[in-house]
């Protein structure tokens, strides 16, 4: 869910094969317009996340397209009206991708995401462009066990979170990261 500093938008999906957005005023919750549909006949959409840029939104999320998760991104006009296509963000080495995260830098966007290799989970992030073109990475960020990652862009740094799980309890990480 955002706020575009006039109304709510929020994105979801079916629990089949589409990813939708729906607009709503923001003193009384109404409907503003039919959803828009941004996607269907995908298998396994997760998670998707939207950022607000201003004038239109980032949207990643996650699904099974290939046989196994991956991140894609796209973005969408200020009606949450697809502007563009998707793009597949890539995977590393790992297996799969899941709990991905968006951040809206004034310029491009930060990906960061959750990818398995071999069982362990690591923290991966990556800066896109208004194409969805990679222009950094995907790079490991953290320990070699990172789960759940949250970011946020600081105007100067990208802050990222993440759990780091142990036999006995998961203790929060945040770091500032310098990215190009």
């Amino acid at each position: 869910m955002v706020w575009t500093g006039t109304e709510i938008v929020m994105v979801y999906t079916d629990e089949t094969t589409g990813l939708y957005a729906q607009r709503f005023a923001p003193t009384s919750g109404a409907r503003i317009g039919p959803r828009t549909t941004i996607l269907t006949g995908i298998v396994g959409i997760n998670r998707p996340r939207l950022v607000w840029n201003c004038n239109g939104f980032g949207l990643a999320w996650t699904d099974k397209r290939t046989g196994v998760n991956q991140n894609y991104f796209t973005r969408l006009d200020a009606t949450a009206a697809r502007i563009r296509g998707q793009n597949n963000i890539a995977l590393t080495a790992g297996e799969q991708a899941t709990a991905v995260t968006l951040a809206w830098t004034g310029a491009g966007y930060y990906l960061a995401w959750q990818e398995a290799f071999g069982g362990v989970t690591q923290t991966m992030v990556a800066a896109i462009d208004l194409s969805g073109a990679i222009t950094y990475g995907p790079t490991l960020v953290g320990p070699a066990i990172s789960e759940g990652p949250a970011i946020a862009w600081t105007g100067t740094r990208l802050g990222i979170g993440y759990s780091v799980p142990s036999a006995t309890v998961s203790d929060m990480v945040f770091a500032l990261v310098s990215c190009p």
